[in-house]
């Protein structure tokens, strides 16, 4: 796997110190971030030729069987690793329209109350549009 399109992520040389007839099922461990995803393994037989496998990965692991042991190596498609996040944001804009209308509602009443609290400070004697303080 020579090209862009298979990333490695695993390659070990499986051995047993003992012999066995059959087959064999082989775990690698690749990680548990690649959980769910489908791998492809790549086994180097002694007879010089590579045969391939895929699994799917649980709990961290890609589990296989084969009938000999010799050099493996795992690789993902490089596809399966470019995952766009999910955000979780599906809401309308105009909700949000109406909450910044809303804030800005509420900014200018709190100018305007802070306004009209200096004038006052300035002017303390000033009625305000009552008459007071004159006879009637």
């Amino acid at each position: 796997m020579q090209n862009d399109d298979y990333v490695f992520i695993f390659g070990r040389n499986v051995s047993l110190s003992g012999g066995f007839t059959g087959t064999l099922t082989v775990s690698l461990p690749v990680g548990e971030k690649y959980n769910g995803q489908t791998v492809t393994i790549l086994h180097a037989k002694q007879n010089g030729t590579i045969e391939t496998y895929t699994a799917v990965v649980a709990d961290g692991k890609a589990t296989f069987t084969v009938t000999s042991l010799s050099p493996l190596a795992v690789f993902i498609s490089s596809a399966a690793l470019v995952q766009v996040p999910n955000t979780g944001d599906y809401s309308s804009p105009w909700r949000w329209l109406m909450c910044a209308a809303a804030m800005a509602a509420m900014d200018a009443a709190l100018i305007s109350g802070k306004r009209k609290k200096a004038y006052k400070k300035l002017y303390p004697f000033k009625t305000y549009g009552k008459c007071s303080g004159l006879p009637r």
